[in-house]
């Protein structure tokens, strides 16, 4: 449990001030209601929202891509303890943050969806998390052996947004959607931003009481890529990575008796 801790330790100041500063203006706008509070809270959501996309997208990049820690990719720990160790505290910080948003936008709309479209609504936000999470992941599993800092940052972000693109595309046909009922990640609408984040979002209008198709849609596209990009690293990416790390290690030029 000693590296859980330590782990844990590492994102507990980001997320628990993310917490502290999207919980005080909630309860700001909840109590007042006004046009003020309905404005600080916006960019509350936004700003919470974009910080810790970015605080765990350049931790993992930074572990991944980077070889940070290599004493940790030299451990003899199973893949998947490593796998979990480095995502999941990442993921639970994230989750924490976004769902707390959400729980904002739907009680101050007065959403009174069912049941279902709650449970919906939370399980879809989480599956986004953890698509984030496994695709910053593998972006940076492929761009490791490229030279230069920017070039691997270039690169992962080009296909992050062709791989967005390709469901943006795949979506607006299939589902004959328009640009009033459907964005990525942003939106005219009030629970446009929070209902789903990152990989990719559909949003959703008028208070929500309903799951339209483009909705599971994009649950079933988060909740795949997740699979395959847990998968693919565990199967693939982890073997090759546990070699390259053990020849890195310097050789001592004396033998000890």
């Amino acid at each position: 449990m000693l590296e859980w801790k330590v782990e844990a330790r590492k994102h507990a100041r980001f997320f628990g001030f993310s917490l502290l500063v999207v919980c005080s203006v909630l309860a700001a706008h909840l109590a007042l209601d006004n046009t003020v509070t309905e404005v600080l809270w916006v960019f509350a959501v936004i700003l919470t929202s974009a910080a810790a996309a970015a605080y765990v997208a350049a931790h993992l990049f930074h572990h991944v891509a980077l070889d940070g820690d290599l004493l940790f990719h030299m451990s003899t720990q199973s893949a998947v303890k490593k796998f979990a160790l480095k995502t999941v505290p990442l993921f639970l910080g994230f989750c924490l943050v976004g769902c707390v948003t959400l729980f904002g936008y739907l009680n101050g709309d007065g959403s009174d969806g069912t049941a279902g479209f709650l449970l919906y609504a939370y399980g879809s936000k989480i599956a986004s998390f953890g698509a984030f999470v496994v695709t910053v992941w593998v972006l940076a599993r492929l761009v490791t052996r490229l030279r230069g800092l920017s070039t691997q940052i270039l690169v992962s972000g080009v296909l992050f947004v062709a791989f967005v693109g390709l469901q943006v595309y795949g979506h607006w046909t299939w589902h004959s959607l328009s640009g009033l009922n459907w964005s990525v990640g942003s939106s005219t609408e009030f629970l446009g931003l929070p209902m789903h984040a990152n990989v990719l979002a559909v949003v959703v209008g008028d208070g929500g009481t309903e799951i339209t198709p483009a909705m599971a849609g994009s649950f079933v596209v988060n909740t795949v890529t997740v699979v395959v990009g847990a998968a693919a690293e565990l199967l693939l990416f982890s073997r090759g990575r546990s070699r390259r790390a053990l020849a890195t290690v310097p050789v001592a030029s004396g033998s000890a008796v």
